[in-house]
Formats: structure tokens, C-alpha cells, sequence
């Protein structure tokens, strides 16, 4: 399940946000509230990275508001049971491990709650890019993990990649050597 949740939630981010309040929340918020409350770990991990991406998309439009999820979660509860996995404590897991976890869910917490938005800085050669919200850090971890090490070259290069982030930053000429010169 987590493995479709996590493919679900990247082909999310490049669905319409109007989409997303109007006919996502309502089929899908409280399944994705409920998996949170399971034991399986990467199940709550891929349904807090869902959520987070689902209500922070509903943050970008004009249309936000938290009353029309009245009837389909209780976000305080949803933000709770977040900030409890951040302090679990379990013998199951390495120190690296539980520290990645507590560090996750507040993350999810964070963005869920709205005290912070989920931002990533990429350098490019001299250039840096600003991904800001969770559905564009989505995306650019789909893409690194299908470019991987190639992934700065295909940002300088790609011009696709340019418009599928909306970026209007332009490559790099290439420098010229001394030898060249």
C-alpha cells in the first residue's frame, strides 16, 4: 500500500489544486488520516507525506479553507498523532533511524499545521533553485531518484526540466579556459 500511496501522492502534484479540494479530499483524506494510526512504518511515513502534499497544495489556492474538511478529518487530531510519531520511541529502529523519523513527521507537522512550507535549494553551477511546497520537492525527488547522479547536468541542459518547474533561469554559458583563450 505505502508503495502506491507515495506514486499516488508525486502524480498528485500534477493534478490542478482546485482538483485536489474538490474531488481528492473528499475520497481519499480520511483513509490517508486513518493509515497513520497502523503499525506499519512506511505506511505512516508515505500517509503524512501525503497529507502534507495534499493540504499544502490546498494552501496555494484562494479557495483554502479548513472548514470544508470538517466532515472528512480532524486536522488537530491529524497534527497530533504527526507530532506523537516525531517523539516514538521504539527499540525496532537504530538511533539514525528513529532520528530521520522524528525529523519526517515534523516536517509533515510543520506543513500541515502551516507554521512552515517545505523548501529545497538546488545549486546549479553558479545558479541556485528555490523549490518551494511540498508537490515541487516531491517532484524533484522523483526526478532524482530517475536521474540520479546526472541530475545537476540535466538541470543546466534540459530545458524541459526548466518548464516543468516553471523556472526562467538560463544555462550557463560554458567558461572559456585559459588554454582557449
Amino acid at each position: 500500500i505505502e508503495g502506491a500511496i507515495t506514486s499516488w501522492s508525486f502524480l498528485v502534484t500534477s493534478v490542478d489544486p482546485e482538483a485536489v479540494i474538490f474531488e481528492l479530499i473528499p475520497k481519499y483524506l480520511r483513509n490517508l488520516g486513518e493509515y497513520l494510526y497502523l503499525e506499519h512504518h512506511e505506511l505512516r511515513l508515505a500517509s503524512g507525506e501525503c497529507l502534507s502534499i495534499l493540504i499544502d497544495l490546498c494552501r496555494s489556492t484562494e479557495d483554502f479553507n479548513v472548514a470544508l474538511w470538517d466532515g472528512y478529518c480532524d486536522l488537530p487530531s491529524i497534527i497530533d498523532t504527526l507530532d506523537v510519531l516525531a517523539n516514538e520511541c521504539t527499540h525496532s529502529f537504530s538511533k539514525k533511524e528513529l532520528k530521520t523519523q522524528r525529523k519526517t513527521f515534523r516536517e509533515y507537522s510543520a506543513v500541515i499545521s502551516g507554521t512552515a512550507s517545505s523548501v529545497e535549494t538546488l545549486k546549479c553551477g553558479r545558479q541556485t533553485i528555490d523549490f518551494e511546497g511540498s508537490d515541487k520537492t516531491k517532484q524533484l525527488d522523483g526526478i532524482r531518484a530517475f536521474l540520479g547522479s546526472g541530475l545537476i547536468r540535466h538541470f543546466t541542459d534540459n530545458t524541459f526540466l526548466h518548464d516543468v518547474f516553471g523556472d526562467s533561469f538560463e544555462s550557463e554559458e560554458p567558461t572559456v579556459t585559459r588554454r582557449e583563450r
